[in-house]
């Protein structure tokens, strides 16, 4: 007579690999997650760039000229204090959501921005920017000329009021050229400027920075989350 052999996994086999599945999925996805989120932005701030140089582009061709100079909305509202015309003139060639001239709610957009790997936020504060629109994708684009209106920046937050709201991840900062309305990411203008030394000792990022400072004695550098300059006892 022969034996019938029967393969198969015990109870505590099986907990076993459903608990070492679970250990990889823990390791595994949040950096899977995060790939994603990153891909997922670097598209949205492509979209964001294409959109801002198409737009004013067009502006451009309207007026048959490749001068930024001349664009109506530096040129004929009032400084772009006149937001119903700035409103006008970007309608014309962009898909406005809402707008400063109408209901866009700016006390949600106060928020200030991480700059990876440093402490202090960007400078960067809706509440500075002449005209600010958004968009029906759910970006926020906010115009700032420059102070002879020959020129101006182009903000961008390409997920609104989401997270991470973080430089160079979900807020850009782009520049036109002077002549033919090309874009260029100026995104590294938003991060603030440090300058850690005896006379700013506040901008000291770490204890390091902050004790490498050799200020004249009987002053001395002290750290406790801040950089200071005290008096030795």
């Amino acid at each position: 007579m022969g034996f019938l052999c029967k393969n198969g996994f015990t109870l505590s086999e099986v907990l076993i690999a459903i608990s070492v599945l679970g250990i990889v999925a823990v390791m595994t996805v949040p950096g899977m997650l995060e790939k994603a989120e990153y891909k997922d932005l670097d598209g949205k701030m492509m979209k964001a760039k294409a959109l801002v140089a198409n737009g004013y582009q067009l502006m451009l061709h309207k007026q048959e000229t490749t001068n930024v100079q001349s664009l109506p909305f530096l040129t004929s509202c009032n400084q772009m204090n006149n937001s119903s015309c700035v409103s006008k003139e970007h309608k014309a060639t962009f898909i406005v959501l809402k707008d400063t001239s109408g209901d866009l709610d700016l006390e949600k957009l106060n928020l200030k921005y991480a700059v990876t790997g440093m402490s202090r936020p960007s400078p960067f504060e809706w509440n500075n920017i002449k005209y600010i629109f958004k968009t029906p994708d759910g970006m926020t684009f906010g115009v700032q000329p420059d102070e002879d209106f020959s020129n101006f920046n182009v903000f961008v937050d390409v997920n609104s009021d989401k997270k991470p709201n973080t430089v160079m991840r979900d807020l850009f900062k782009f520049r036109m050229s002077q002549e033919g309305g090309k874009v260029f990411d100026v995104s590294s203008d938003l991060i603030p400027v440090l300058n850690c030394s005896i006379e700013i000792p506040g901008d000291c990022e770490t204890k390091e920075q902050c004790d490498s400072l050799k200020p004249p004695y009987p002053f001395y550098p002290h750290w406790d989350g801040a950089c200071r300059i005290e008096v030795a006892k």
